[in-house]
């Protein structure tokens, strides 16, 4: 009721994804791993869906469609999600994005 579908979740991901890759400098690259478990809930046709995102296997983000929460991990989750969360969970507000990728650099 009135959740994400697993399409629109993926592509706000993305948006988080655009963020991560902003902070990479010539010479320094970073692994970047999503790892999404996608289950049938009881009623057809509706997905559960798991994220645990991680940098150079250092975890960021954990996001679960049953709470539709994001959880920030550790100090680039802090850094990333505080202006990605509200997208994240309300699709239609971008007002959160304006944060300017140079802003994450610790």
């Amino acid at each position: 009721q009135g959740g994400m579908s697993l399409a629109q979740t993926a592509g706000h991901l993305l948006l988080i994804l655009l963020l991560i890759e902003a902070r990479k400098t010539p010479g320094n690259a970073h692994s970047l791993c999503l790892d999404l478990t996608v289950k049938s809930q009881s009623r057809p046709g509706q997905l559960w869906c798991q994220v645990q995102g991680s940098v150079d296997t250092k975890p960021f983000l954990w996001y679960d469609s049953a709470s539709n929460k994001v959880k920030p991990l550790g100090f680039l989750g802090k850094e990333v999600l505080p202006p990605c969360s509200n997208a994240l969970v309300h699709p239609c507000t971008s007002a959160s994005m304006d944060r300017q990728p140079s802003s994450l650099t610790p």
